[in-house]
């Protein structure tokens, strides 16, 4: 399952472009259209929130016959996510449910990914963006003052979820 699909990379990030997209996609596609045939119908999937989402509908869209998208993990088949890092998520949805993750990219000897990429390397998908994610860092700190009963507007906490991250 494992192929050199990575895009641009250097010794510590691999920055994922449409194409390389488009083509892990395609990869996991056929190897979960195979699974599909085993079965005999289609076969559910649901994207591991919030990345894992984005490959579900990808997939979905490259093979509407074979793949559909739902949105209760214990409706599915099989989870599918964009990247494994240290499997921990992988772990407790096969605990939680019993079924295996698939994904794009895993690193180190992760099983049932597209694309191996060391342990150490920052994978950068195409809706990662710098100022995108940026922002929404930030936002998640504000929302973290406000849990803590902060007005994150007021003097001397408005800087700090820039100065945070």
């Amino acid at each position: 399952m494992v192929q050199n699909l990575t895009s641009r990379e250097s010794p510590h990030r691999c920055i994922v472009d449409e194409i390389a997209l488009k083509k892990c996609c395609s990869a996991l596609a056929r190897e979960l259209k195979n699974m599909a045939k085993t079965l005999k119908r289609k076969l559910l999937i649901y994207g591991i929130p919030k990345s894992g989402s984005i490959v579900a509908s990808h997939l979905a869209a490259s093979e509407p016959t074979t793949l559909d998208v739902v949105y209760q993990p214990e409706k599915a088949d099989c989870f599918v996510d964009d990247i494994i890092d240290t499997g921990t998520t992988q772990d407790r949805y096969h605990e939680r449910y019993g079924k295996k993750t698939y994904a794009l990219y895993g690193k180190g000897n992760q099983k049932n990914c597209i694309v191996r990429v060391p342990r150490t390397m920052w994978v950068e998908f195409p809706w990662e963006q710098e100022n995108i994610t940026s922002k929404e860092h930030q936002d998640f700190v504000v929302r973290l003052l406000e849990e803590l009963g902060e007005d994150a507007s007021r003097e001397g906490l408005r800087d700090t979820p820039a100065r945070f991250l």
